[in-house]
C-alpha cells in the first residue's frame, strides 16, 4: 500500500537522527443481521481503520521513541479527509 510506505520514507527522512521506524495499516468491517420472530430485520456494517507510525532517533548516547497511531470507526478515505 502506497500509503505506507510514504508513511515510513517520510518517518525516515524526516531528521537524520531518526534510526529505525515502523508503519502499518489495518481495518476490519464487521457485519451484522438482526432477526427476531416479530419479522424484525435489520443490517449493520462498521469499519474500523488503524494506522500507525513509529520511529526511534539516536544521536549515539540517547534514544527517543515517538509513535502515532489514529484510528476511526470509518473507513481510511473518510478518516484522512
Amino acid at each position: 500500500m502506497k500509503l505506507v510506505v510514504d508513511a515510513y520514507n517520510a518517518a525516515k527522512d524526516y531528521n537524520s537522527l531518526i534510526k529505525q521506524a515502523s508503519t502499518g495499516y489495518m481495518d476490519t468491517v464487521t457485519d451484522i443481521q438482526i432477526v427476531n420472530s416479530e419479522g424484525l430485520f435489520v443490517e449493520d456494517s462498521t469499519t474500523r481503520t488503524r494506522f500507525r507510525v513509529a520511529a526511534i532517533a539516536s544521536d549515539g548516547q540517547e534514544n527517543q521513541t515517538g509513535y502515532e497511531a489514529p484510528g476511526a470507526h470509518k473507513d481510511l478515505n473518510s478518516m484522512m479527509h
